[in-house]
């Protein structure tokens, strides 16, 4: 799968389970500019050991984004948080950010909360006792103010939508 998230400069960030990207390695992310070459201002490396599936953009003016898929590692190295990490606008890996073990398998879908937090909720694919659905905070850490009481659905979450009223 793929996906796009334009990031309000014209730039498109693509994902999916791709190894290469116009013949260069990029792991499954990579930055194109709007003529649809590749922005190599945006470097990852040799990139994920599996597949991204998901994908959002920070509104803070950052140019951070945060992706969803299969991964444990970044440029063969184990990363901060599993199957759900936060980068940097030049494709290094945010490490304050940090999921720990919360997720027992990939995101399907992840939202920005539109309430000027910074907040994530997480769809997640699942199938033991773990958060399918849950909000994330921008450090990483679950809220807990969001009653998810893991385990919540009973089988995975396939997407999420969110119309927030604070």
């Amino acid at each position: 799968e793929c996906a796009e998230a334009l990031d309000g400069s014209g730039d498109i960030y693509v994902i999916g389970g791709f190894a290469q990207y116009q013949g260069v390695t990029t792991g499954g992310i990579v930055r194109l500019n709007d003529d649809g070459t590749r922005d190599t201002g945006f470097n990852v490396g040799t990139g994920l050991n599996n597949f991204a599936k998901t994908i959002v953009r920070m509104r803070d003016g950052s140019g951070d984004i945060v992706i969803g898929g299969a991964f444990t590692t970044r440029n063969g190295v184990t990363m901060t948080s599993r199957y759900l990490a936060k980068f940097n606008s030049d494709g290094t890996e945010d490490t304050s950010f940090n999921t720990g073990t919360n997720f027992a398998s990939w995101p399907n879908g992840i939202q920005l909360v539109p309430d000027g937090s910074g907040r994530i909720f997480v769809g997640a694919n699942a199938t033991t006792a773990s958060y399918r659905t849950a909000l994330v905070n921008t450090d990483g850490s679950i809220d807990t103010t969001y009653d998810s009481n893991a385990p919540d659905a009973d089988n995975w979450v396939d997407d999420v939508a969110v119309d927030w009223i604070d």
